[in-house]
Parts: C-alpha cells; sequence; structure tokens
C-alpha cells in the first residue's frame, strides 16, 4: 500500500514517490505461463498490465502467444512517454502494433480514462491528450 509496482527506476531521482524499500521477484516468461497450461485447454483471452513492461512480456511468449485468441495489453500512447518512470520507448503503440501484426493480430479496440473504442482506425493521442496509456485490444486472424 502506498508503493510502487512499477520494475523501472523514477526518471527523477530526487521525485519523491514515497518509496520505503526495495524488493527483488523472480521473474519469469510468459512463455513458461503458457506452456504449463495443458494444449487442450482453450486460451481465449490474456490481460497484461505489466506496468509499462507489457510489449516486453507479450514478446516473452514467442510463438506460445498463437494459442491466444484475445490480447489487451497496456501501452503508452503519448510521444513523450511517461511522466514518471524511465522505461525508454519499448511500450510504445507502435511497437506493440507492429509486433501484434508480426505474430497474425489485428488491432480491434482501446480503451483509455474509462472511454471505449471500436474501430480499426485507432491512432496515436496527441500531446495534448490526457491519456499516458492506453489499454489495446488485440484479436488473432484465424
Amino acid at each position: 500500500s502506498g508503493g510502487s509496482s512499477s520494475l523501472a527506476a523514477p526518471k527523477d531521482k530526487g521525485l519523491k514517490l514515497g518509496f520505503t524499500s526495495v524488493s527483488y521477484v523472480p521473474v519469469i516468461t510468459l512463455r513458461t505461463v503458457i506452456n504449463s497450461i495443458p494444449a487442450s485447454v482453450d486460451l481465449p483471452y490474456l490481460l497484461c498490465d505489466a506496468q509499462g513492461h507489457d510489449v516486453n512480456v507479450i514478446k516473452s511468449a514467442g510463438d506460445s502467444l498463437k494459442r491466444i485468441k484475445k490480447i489487451v495489453m497496456e501501452v503508452d500512447v503519448m510521444k513523450h512517454g511517461r511522466a514518471y518512470y524511465d522505461i525508454g520507448d519499448t511500450n510504445k503503440q507502435e511497437h506493440a502494433d507492429a509486433y501484434m501484426s508480426k505474430m497474425g493480430y489485428r488491432k480491434v479496440g482501446w480503451s483509455c480514462n474509462g472511454f471505449d473504442y471500436i474501430t480499426e482506425k485507432m491512432h496515436y493521442q496527441n500531446e495534448h491528450s490526457e491519456c499516458e496509456e492506453a489499454n489495446i485490444t488485440y484479436e488473432r486472424i484465424d
């Protein structure tokens, strides 16, 4: 409670975000998780919210990702990245879109600040948007 769940360091080292301790946790790939589920079990949906590391988590599944029909992940939609954490640009929407397309998925919806949009013509928020990140929904093309 009151802490951060990010694996990334704050951008501004002098910024007081209420950190009182650092914990180290083991990390496994999404491929390991998916492959631990028997192939006979249908995997219709995955929601990934990895605090700015979503694209890397999804990529860690490799070809196992294709077992999942619909995937929602939180990606950065601002041109200038996240306000508080230094995660680079690997979680930007353009990286998610390119990877998911390569893996055989198409974008079918997105939501931001409580508003849901269902369209194939989604694009970035501009610099005036209040949306820093959005949940993008991708569906496997069969």
